[in-house]
């Protein structure tokens, strides 16, 4: 699940085209890995709210009962490379 809207949402390059253009130069993939991120809950739950709103709303009530607006979730939706 992407952080931001599909309409934001690049993607340049892929694995596979990634590894065909390092070929192309002489390089080797040695390599890599997907990095996540920390995202405030309430990031989370706005996104979440998109796809599924009343899970959403069950977080927010979640969030207010455990005083949570302030936490952050650590995410990989396995969208960046390293």
């Amino acid at each position: 699940m992407g952080y931001k809207l599909s309409i934001e949402h690049v993607n340049y390059f892929s694995l596979h085209i990634l590894k065909k253009l390092l070929k192309e130069e002489g390089f080797e993939l040695v390599s890599y890995g997907h990095i996540g991120k920390h995202v405030p809950i309430q990031l989370f739950r706005d996104r979440l709210s998109i796809y599924f709103p009343g899970l959403a709303s069950g977080l927010k009530v979640f969030e207010k009962a455990l005083g949570a607006s302030n936490w952050s979730l650590y995410i990989n939706p396995m969208d960046i490379l390293q």
